[in-house]
């Protein structure tokens, strides 16, 4: 009975994807699936009751005849209803808001691809999910008379995945890209003159057929002939086949939709790395939203498990790029790609993508989290499945992996090496990459630097930050001191941030006013340590940083804090971490861990309280 139980499945499965659903439809093989099953039935009733109940025989076929004739002409599947992913917003989508482009029920999913008539943004579904989308920019003529524009939407990642990890292998021949999507990540790929060869795994063919309302923003995906589109499962791809490359790129739909979570395992990271070839790169697409911390940790422990060096960029303030490779060192990214000539056609319509502003799109990497995945945090697993068990929930209540989208947005970084990860500053007003915090921290930064002010000043960017920034100094250029100590030292911590976001490069002049007014006043000593304590960071000058550091700790322990807390935990820990005081560092994460206004779990916490066990064990006889 198991056995044939087994069979019928497996013909049912087959039959259903390959012949009835193209044939019928998903409407039509589900009124088939539940007449047959209705006909069975009516059979059973046949068999039994043939001779002595006639009358329920007969009624029995007609009822079945006639509900089946009810559901055929009565039950409508609105295409605009399938597609408004009800389930994960909560509401469906007026009709008239958009126009359906595309519909296909395909063997895996159902397919829509639909553009918003208010703004004209062409979006592709799965379902009912996003799986990409691009803003009418993309298919109007290019014009040098029209303002360039920032990356909206889906743009910005689909475009810097390709080439984020094309600068890590400018040289690149052959290559692969998990899940078609819109076709833009291959397409950006395809650019590169030196690949020979691109093969896009997709297991759904209504979604290549869905994203050509993208064409031909996505042409050479369809058009250039080293493209090629392999139709199938992506483990089942890299087992059979023996080919080696130099890049892979794996962006699969998000990890709680059925069967993507089996992309994100220690398993298939073992299977990609052995695709390798010398020197060749893998690209992992991640998102923070809809995720906790601890869930975006266990994919980061299997690429920690099997990669040999990484570094992770934050696109967005929800969705990352982890480059690996199995060699000793990832290669400093050539930023040189971006500017190829059917890269640089294709962006016409965009603002410039500047090196300095591509640096700090990255945020973190191995040897800065070698101290947290080296104390055996479990990776996401076939046989340990936490991301498939734990992803539904996440997403059901909305949960979002905080600490690891603020990556980058603190006083110091999450790189092994603690100097300036980008030497560069952009001082322009706005940047293609706007949608990247660090970037945007970075031009806020720029903006509040600016220089003769005119009466116009308070309409543009960083209007408040400005601002501030003038009282304070107001407040500092004259002899007497302050009324209220803590007030000016807020005013200070917060001008301190808009002027050094996104890794910029220290202000000299903003410290050297601050330096000497309190030195002319004879301010508290929790006030010149604040001074001094940021001025040492923003050097990047951790093992100075620490005297200031014991000062502010000390002055925390009495109640009274200079700093934010947990400005004072990510600076302080990491500065007496630097000068070898692991000891002490233990004792000012637990003193501020209390004030610090981050959860239980956040990744910053974690990272912190592992390079303090870290040192500990390290230093112990």
């Amino acid at each position: 009975m198991y056995g044939v139980n087994t069979l019928g499945s497996i013909a049912g499965v087959a039959a259903s994807g390959l012949v009835l659903l193209p044939a019928l439809g998903l409407k039509g093989t589900l009124i088939l699936g539940g007449g047959l099953d209705m006909a069975l039935g009516v059979g059973l009733l046949i068999a039994w009751h043939r001779s002595r109940r006639p009358a329920l025989v007969l009624g029995g076929v007609l009822g079945t005849a006639a509900l089946i004739v009810v559901i055929l002409g009565g039950v409508r599947f609105d295409p605009a209803l399938l597609s408004s992913g009800v389930f994960r917003v909560g509401r469906v989508i007026d009709e008239g808001q958009r126009d359906i482009l595309f519909h296909a029920d395909g063997r895996t999913a159902t397919v829509h691809a639909t553009r918003f008539r208010s703004n004209g943004i062409r979006v592709l579904l799965t379902n009912g999910k996003p799986d990409g989308s691009l803003s009418p920019a993309w298919f109007e003529r290019c014009d040098s008379r029209a303002p360039r524009l920032a990356f909206a939407s889906d743009d910005g990642t689909q475009v810097l995945l390709a080439l984020i990890l094309l600068a890590h292998a400018p040289r690149a021949e052959v290559g692969a890209v998990i899940g078609h999507g819109t076709g833009i990540s291959s397409h950006f790929l395809l650019a590169s003159p030196a690949l020979t060869r691109l093969s896009t795994i997709e297991i759904e063919p209504a979604m290549i057929a869905g994203s050509r309302v993208f064409y031909p923003a996505n042409r050479r995906v369809f058009d250039d002939p080293r493209s090629r589109h392999v139709i199938g499962d992506a483990r089942a791809f890299f087992a059979a086949s023996p080919a080696r490359f130099d890049l892979i790129l794996s962006e699969p739909s998000n990890p709680w939709v059925s069967g993507a979570s089996g992309l994100f395992t220690t398993e298939f990271y073992a299977r990609v790395r052995g695709a390798l070839g010398p020197g060749g790169v893998f690209g992992q697409w991640l998102h923070t939203y809809e995720l906790s911390d601890g869930l975006v940790l266990s994919v980061l422990a299997g690429l920690h498990e099997n990669f040999a060096d990484y570094r992770i960029f934050l696109m967005s303030g929800g969705d990352l790029l982890v480059v690996a490779t199995a060699e000793p060192r990832l290669p400093v990214p050539d930023w040189t790609v971006t500017r190829i000539e059917a890269v640089t056609r294709d962006l016409c319509r965009f603002l410039p993508m500047t090196d300095p502003a591509l640096d700090r799109i990255a945020v973190a990497d191995r040897a800065g989290l070698a101290p947290l995945f080296g104390r055996g945090l479990r990776p996401n697993s076939d046989f340990y499945p936490v991301l498939d068990l734990g992803a539904e929930a996440a997403r059901f209540i909305q949960r979002s992996a905080v600490g690891v989208a603020s990556l980058g947005g603190g006083v110091v970084d999450y790189f092994g090496d603690s100097q300036p990860t980008a030497a560069g500053f952009d001082t322009a007003t706005t940047s293609l990459l706007l949608p990247a915090p660090r970037v945007k921290a970075m031009l806020l930064a720029a903006q509040v630097r600016r220089s003769g002010v005119d009466s116009g000043w308070s309409e543009l960017p960083g209007a408040a930050e400005r601002y501030l920034l003038r009282v304070w100094i107001g407040q500092t250029a004259g002899g007497a001191p302050p009324g209220n100590w803590r007030g000016w030292t807020t005013d200070f911590w917060a001008a301190r941030r808009a002027l050094h976001g996104g890794s910029a490069p220290p202000d000299t002049g903003f410290f050297k006013l601050a330096r000497a007014f309190v030195d002319r006043t004879r301010s508290p000593e929790g006030v010149r340590a604040a001074v001094a304590f940021g001025e040492r960071l923003a050097h990047r000058d951790l093992i100075g940083a620490a005297p200031p550091a014991r000062v502010l700790l000390q002055e925390a322990m009495a109640g009274r804090f200079w700093v934010p807390p947990d400005d004072l935990l990510d600076g302080g820990v990491r500065a007496l971490l630097a000068a070898g005081q692991p000891e002490r560092a233990r004792e000012a994460y637990d003193r501020v861990r209390p004030y610090s206004t981050r959860a239980p779990g956040d990744f910053r916490l974690l990272v912190l309280n592992a390079s303090i066990e870290q040192a500990r064990g390290e230093t112990q006889p």
